[in-house]
């Protein structure tokens, strides 16, 4: 079924009004007027700072653009309240009389501006700089689109993506980029703010259906995965940061004590097969000496 009415919206902290008219098929559609006036305040002051009341129902449109044209006059523009800008209220910019007067000095500006050389420079520089990109940003497009279709060469797209993505060198320089991104502590409430306002507004199914791929076991495995990933290369770098101590501190193995002063170091009893990889000599010296100090994995 389809409505005609015609609505007044009002500013509560100001009192200003806008009287409009509407065509809809749901009468609670969200609509609150197009005119400039009206946006702005919106804009300005929220919408719950504003009530929105039909005024009356009307069966045609003609009808109702001929109770708009009658309501919306000349007298009430003249309101200070109304937020109105035309006889009718069909809104967009008011009719503004262009004199002679305005087209002589807009003329005049014009050939002041044009008669400098500078400015003409800038104009053209411009110009074609923005021709180029866009003629540039065709020609990749056309050419993107053509090459998609090639099977031979989306496959062999993918395979060189993929090698990128996967390699070290790509994955130590995001790693690094991400760190200090994330870093911002700024950025990180900003995204907070987006998620937060993202899933506020999303369906209660759409939420359960996410917790729910979430907790499947796949999920779970990938995540486990990843920690014990980062949990191990963390390890490993404090071994190695840990055995390079041990090197520049000239324990001698020959005397006693030496065990306390590499427990001291290690700060623990467990010497994992990694030190035995990168550190044979230690290792050897170390197990040899003192087996009930050294764990080998």
């Amino acid at each position: 079924m389809t409505y005609y009415f015609m609505y007044k919206i009002t500013n509560k902290l100001n009192d200003k009004f806008y009287i409009g008219v509407h065509k809809t098929n749901k009468i609670d559609d969200g609509y609150y007027g197009s005119g400039i006036v009206i946006k702005a305040s919106i804009k300005k002051y929220g919408k719950e700072n504003h009530t929105k009341e039909i005024l009356s129902f009307f069966e045609n449109k003609e009808d109702m653009y001929a109770m708009e044209f009658l309501t919306v006059s000349q007298e009430l523009l003249s309101n200070d309240k109304c937020m109105n800008l035309k006889v009718g209220g069909k809104g967009g910019w008011p009719v503004i009389k262009i004199t002679n007067e305005m087209r002589k000095n807009r003329s005049d500006k014009s050939k002041e501006l044009w008669a400098n050389d500078e400015f003409r420079t800038k104009i053209m520089i411009a110009k074609t700089a923005a021709e180029q990109r866009q003629s540039t940003k065709l020609k990749k497009s056309i050419a993107a689109k053509k090459n998609w279709q090639d099977p031979i060469w989306k496959q062999k797209f993918l395979l060189n993506l993929k090698e990128i993505m996967t390699s070290d060198f790509y994955r130590e320089n995001m790693s690094e980029v991400l760190k200090i991104t994330w870093a911002d502590q700024e950025l990180r409430d900003k995204q907070s703010r987006i998620l937060i306002k993202y899933w506020e507004g999303q369906p209660i199914e759409r939420k359960e259906n996410f917790v729910k791929r979430m907790n499947t076991d796949d999920v779970k495995s990938k995540r486990s995965n990843i920690i014990s990933k980062n949990a191990k290369e963390r390890k490993i770098k404090r071994t190695k940061e840990q055995m390079e101590e041990i090197k520049k501190s000239n324990i001698d193995f020959t005397k006693e004590g030496w065990a306390e002063q590499v427990g001291q170091i290690l700060k623990s009893s467990k010497i994992n097969c990694f030190i035995k990889i990168n550190f044979p000599e230690i290792f050897k010296i170390c197990w040899f000496k003192c087996p009930k100090l050294v764990k080998y994995n």
